[in-house]
């Protein structure tokens, strides 16, 4: 559970880290850009149906945003299969 919890957090880092460099936020924190922390996330998605390619965060309350902080279609079935 730990190891899974960590790669949640590498992941939101990741994305935070990436849009500091784009200058998509100014967001202090993974935390602050995309208004949870890692405990929240359930699971992490992967591939969209319509999309392709990407990074989706399945919340514990069902909501999904992709990695840019912004909410997605909460439908499991337009999302490969959960990572870790």
């Amino acid at each position: 559970m730990e190891k899974k919890l960590q790669h949640f957090d590498d992941q939101m880092r990741r994305a935070h880290r990436h849009s500091l460099l784009l200058a998509f936020t100014t967001a202090a924190s993974p935390k602050d850009y995309f208004g949870f922390d890692h405990l929240a996330v359930k699971a992490i998605h992967y591939h969209h149906r319509d999309i392709g390619a990407g990074l989706w965060f399945r919340l514990r309350d069902g909501r999904v945003f992709c990695d840019m902080a912004l909410p997605a279609d909460a439908d499991v079935h337009i999302y490969d299969r959960s990572g870790r």
